[in-house]
């Protein structure tokens, strides 16, 4: 059950195309959750992913499936570490990163604005969407995409295409009966 949830909401990771995805499994207990990460950390664990849970209600569960070195490159760039001292992280090391955003998210209760750049969105984008939030009128690019726009629609677009373009390509091939780990681009 959890590989359908896995190709419809992160397929550009699975590609290799995107650094994380954030989907959220609801209804489930936590038990079995638990049981079907560790399974699917055993079968993508060698292709260079791993399915974190970062936040976990009664009723809901929020997971993250990413490539830690995708992630590791991403917050080394200037603008990602930056932008992640301005909200207060001390340290641009990955771990310590996402040990960060889970307390931020669980602290919270809603998604810390810095999210994006776990997500591999442009620096540029997740800024103009920390400093204007809930105006529209300020983003360039608001429909159809993963993300606010706030930098270079032509070139969000494309992304944007690009990943839905490779869901509908998983999707099919899932139906066809690939498996995950056929799926999964090593990287």
């Amino acid at each position: 059950m959890l590989e359908r949830y896995l190709v419809d909401q992160c397929a550009p990771t699975l590609a290799g195309m995107k650094t994380g995805s954030l989907f959220t499994i609801h209804g489930k207990d936590s038990r079995s959750i638990k049981n079907e990460i560790r399974k699917i950390n055993h079968i993508l664990f060698g292709k260079g992913l791993l399915l974190l849970p970062l936040h976990t209600t009664s009723t809901f569960c929020l997971l993250y499936l990413y490539r830690p070195k995708h992630l590791e490159r991403d917050l080394q760039k200037p603008k990602c570490s930056k932008l992640l001292e301005e909200c207060g992280y001390s340290n641009c090391h990955p771990t310590t990163c996402l040990l960060n955003l889970i307390r931020r998210l669980r602290q919270n209760g809603g998604f810390p604005h810095e999210i994006g750049l776990f997500l591999g969105y442009p620096p540029e984008d997740v800024k103009g969407f920390m400093k204007n939030p809930h105006t529209e009128s300020k983003c360039r690019a608001c429909t159809g995409g993963c993300w606010k726009v706030y930098h270079d629609p032509e070139k969000a677009q494309m992304v944007f295409d690009k990943y839905a373009l490779c869901t509908r390509n998983y999707q099919n091939r899932l139906e066809r009966g690939a498996s995950l780990e056929q799926l999964a681009v090593a990287g």
